[in-house]
């Protein structure tokens, strides 16, 4: 293949799925998932951003936010003294920031993806925690469950997280939000977590600790470590199971962070609630495995242009 851009063929106009789209949304929530695919800000942001006469450029370094000043090659650092560049090993992949940074919403006109704070109020409460860029933020904000669900104000959970939730309520249930997210095989996303310095966006201090020690080496190392009584052979088994690793997905989908930093539990005490969100109120589910179409599936549901 030639490479290039990829043809969307569900956009055609022949195609009778077309002929009865939704309206554009007017806010959208993206769920973030860990290692599930922040070039999505892409496609969120030209669909915000872009119009019929003006589509934004997307091939930004996403090393531009890094803190240094080398072209945005996160090894070169100007010398304050003048001198030649000094290596800088500081920089940071943040190509969803980047992107928002060269083109700012307050410019481009992405409001489709930026709360009005004075409109949006949740117990009479004007929304000013909610973060600028996307509804909830790019980085990995988990969604707000429904608070008065009894199945989970009488979980075993609910105690340990309440104090958590956010503020602003319910992005579905309270606000009537367009939740977007993409899912990605969980075998595969714990090995891509692995690979990007151990992710596991919830622990903390001690905890974070224990699993770096527990998973350290390379994959294929003899190094082997003992988890609540079992015996693993690599460091990649030590990190998939380590407690509150795994069940990501079903956590973040109802109001816990990606790893379970409190309880360390394994996700299946969310499952219900999860597959209730995932069924019956997220408008598009992307699959990372099957990227071009589901990017071209969101660009039919939601603009209908590639």
């Amino acid at each position: 293949g030639g490479g290039g851009m990829p043809v969307c063929p569900c956009l055609a106009d022949s195609d009778p799925r077309n002929s009865n789209l939704p309206e554009p949304p007017k806010r959208i929530r993206w769920l973030h998932i860990p290692k599930t695919g922040t070039s999505f800000m892409a496609t969120l942001w030209s669909h915000s951003a872009s119009n019929k006469d003006r589509y934004i450029d997307l091939d930004v370094s996403s090393y531009h936010c890094g803190g240094h000043d080398g072209g945005g090659d996160p090894n070169i650092k100007a010398s304050p003294t003048g001198a030649a560049p000094v290596v800088d090993k500081s920089g940071f992949s943040m190509y969803d920031f980047v992107l928002m940074r060269r083109y700012p919403w307050e410019m481009y006109g992405a409001k489709n993806m930026i709360p009005t704070l004075s409109g949006l109020k949740y117990n009479n409460t004007s929304m000013q925690d909610i973060p600028l860029g996307l509804v909830g933020g790019t980085q990995h904000v988990p969604l707000t469950p429904d608070v008065h669900d009894p199945r989970l104000t009488r979980s075993a959970r609910f105690p340990s997280i309440k104090r958590s939730l956010k503020l602003w309520g319910s992005e579905i249930y309270d606000h009537n939000m367009t939740v977007v997210s993409f899912f990605r095989k969980p075998e595969e996303r714990i090995v891509s977590a692995y690979y990007d310095a151990r992710h596991a966006n919830g622990f903390k201090g001690d905890l974070w600790k224990e699993l770096l020690a527990a998973s350290r080496g390379p994959q294929g190392a003899k190094q082997k470590c003992t988890i609540r009584g079992k015996t693993y052979n690599n460091p990649l088994e030590c990190f998939a199971n380590f407690p509150g690793v795994a069940g990501c997905a079903s956590r973040m989908l109802t109001g816990e962070t990606c790893a379970d930093g409190l309880n360390q539990k394994d996700g299946n005490e969310n499952l219900a609630m999860a597959i209730d969100a995932v069924m019956n109120k997220m408008e598009f589910v992307g699959l990372t495995e099957d990227w071009n179409e589901s990017v071209c599936q969101f660009h039919r549901l939601f603009s209908g242009r590639p």
